[in-house]
C-alpha cells in the first residue's frame, strides 16, 4: 500500500496533495448521504420509533422548529453499553433522528425532547455546516502540509517556500 501511495505521488507530481484532498472530500460528502441508510444499519439494529407519546412530542418539536427529517429511529445501544445517546445523521433525504434504546429507558419524554431541542438548535444555528467546513479546511491544510513536508524535501524547496 505504501508503495502505491509513493508511486501515486511520484506520478502526479507536486499537486498530488490536491488530488488526495479532492478524493477525501468526495468520499466524505458521499458518506454523509450514504452512511445513515447503508453503513449505520450494518452496526446497529435500527427500528422506527413506535407511535406514542414520545414520537408525537418529537414530531411536534420538529414541526415547531421547522426541522424536516425522514424518520425517527431507535438504535439497540443497550447491546454494547449502558451509555445513552441521541443524534441526527445525514442530509437531505437521508436526514434522520436516532435515539439509543437506553436513552428512552433512562429518561422521561420531556427530557428526551429537551435533548433533541438542543441538537436541533445546533442544526438551526448552522453549527453542523460550520463544523463540516472547518473539517474540510483542516483536511485541506493537512494534505498540503503532509505533502509539502514529507515529499518535497527530496526534490528541493516545497510549495510553502517563499
Amino acid at each position: 500500500v505504501l508503495a502505491a501511495v509513493l508511486a501515486f505521488f511520484t506520478f502526479v507530481g507536486e499537486f498530488g496533495w490536491l488530488y488526495l484532498y479532492l478524493f477525501i472530500l468526495i468520499v466524505n460528502i458521499t458518506l454523509i448521504f450514504v452512511s445513515p441508510m447503508f453503513i449505520l444499519p450494518l452496526f446497529f439494529e435500527m427500528e422506527p420509533l413506535e407511535q406514542g407519546e414520545l414520537r408525537t412530542a418529537i414530531l411536534a418539536l420538529a414541526e415547531k422548529a421547522d426541522f424536516d427529517m425522514k424518520d425517527i429511529f431507535v438504535i439497540d445501544g443497550s447491546k454494547r453499553s449502558s451509555h445513552s445517546n441521541a443524534f441526527f445523521t445525514g442530509f437531505g433525504p437521508s436526514k434522520r433522528i436516532c435515539l439509543f434504546d437506553t436513552l428512552i429507558s433512562q429518561q422521561s419524554t420531556d427530557e428526551i425532547v429537551a435533548v433533541l431541542g438542543h441538537e436541533i438548535g445546533h442544526y438551526k444555528k448552522g453549527h453542523i455546516y460550520i463544523g463540516m467546513v472547518l473539517s474540510f479546511l483542516e483536511t485541506f491544510f493537512n494534505a498540503l502540509f503532509a505533502f509539502d513536508f514529507h515529499f518535497k524535501p527530496r526534490f528541493g524547496c516545497g510549495i510553502l517556500c517563499v
